[in-house]
């Protein structure tokens, strides 16, 4: 995310730059010599970085797939082929009609805005919020496209990543009486990525639920472009609400896998 928010944009600026400075060499073996060894570089590297765990791209071929396993987990989706090709998205894929099923259970039995609080403000609320545009509200972890908290909360209980400004959200949830003094409802619905047991921990001390969980690996089954991906995430609901929510599936683990909700149901009771 960095470098494409920051390189990629200078790169076509230092290609001519590169070109014109090749041209201006007196030598022409040197410069066809440089030619050749620049343009063979950038497609070793361009291969390399295909291969390695940080392109989030992924083969074509899966789409057909991918679709037809998430529809038959959540029925239709609003989603098109270039998201889907994206190992970020394919997490969010799961992600965002888990979130849009919690959310349509509680705006449909709470008579008040419902509170969302994430760190990951893309393409989950793109699409959940156009069926529940001005029912829910949106707490941004890192200030991006909220500032609620940012302007609200000490400068000591900020902190500071490339993802933007704000508190942990552990501490945030450890500390209902802050969102209080800022006149914020406390969360109802809590979604984010790795669900390790710190996470865990934090959100049952807080009176929350993982209702839904990913797991598993988001590498591809094509051996030469297999690269990987994280696709752990997590929907967290305020234990009172819980009841209020029926999610049909649970749990997925990746390349997908789909469990059906008594597991959450079980894992409640626990």
């Amino acid at each position: 995310m960095p470098a494409g928010r920051f390189v990629v944009p200078v790169v076509p600026f230092l290609a001519l730059l590169a070109a014109f400075a090749i041209e201006r060499l007196p030598w022409a073996p040197l410069r066809a010599g440089i030619v050749v060894v620049a343009v063979g570089s950038g497609l070793w590297a361009t291969v390399d970085f295909a291969r390695g765990n940080e392109n989030t791209g992924r083969p074509h071929l899966e789409l057909a797939r991918t679709r037809a396993v998430l529809e038959e987990a959540w029925g239709p989706l609003p989603f098109v082929a270039a998201e889907l090709a994206n190992r970020a998205h394919l997490r969010d894929s799961s992600l965002t009609p888990a979130v849009q099923a919690a959310l349509d259970g509680l705006v449909a039995t709470v008579d008040r805005p419902i509170v969302l609080l994430s760190g990951q403000a893309g393409m989950v609320p793109f699409h959940v919020f156009q069926a529940h545009y001005g029912k829910v509200r949106f707490l941004d972890l890192y200030g991006l496209t909220d500032d609620a908290l940012v302007r609200c909360l000490p400068e000591r209980n900020l902190g500071r990543s490339i993802f933007g400004v704000g508190p942990s959200e552990g501490w945030l949830l450890a500390h209902p009486e802050v969102l209080e003094r800022c006149g914020i409802a406390p969360p109802d619905v809590v979604y984010g990525v790795n669900t390790n047991a710190a996470k865990r921990d934090a959100l049952r001390k807080a009176g929350y639920a993982i209702v839904y969980e990913q797991v598993g690996s988001l590498r591809s089954p094509y051996s030469f472009f297999s690269g990987a991906g994280n696709p752990h995430a997590y929907v967290a609901i305020r234990e009172e609400l819980v009841g209020r929510v029926q999610l049909p599936v649970s749990r997925v683990v990746f390349p997908l896998e789909f469990h059906p909700d008594r597991q959450a149901q079980s894992s409640r009771r626990r």
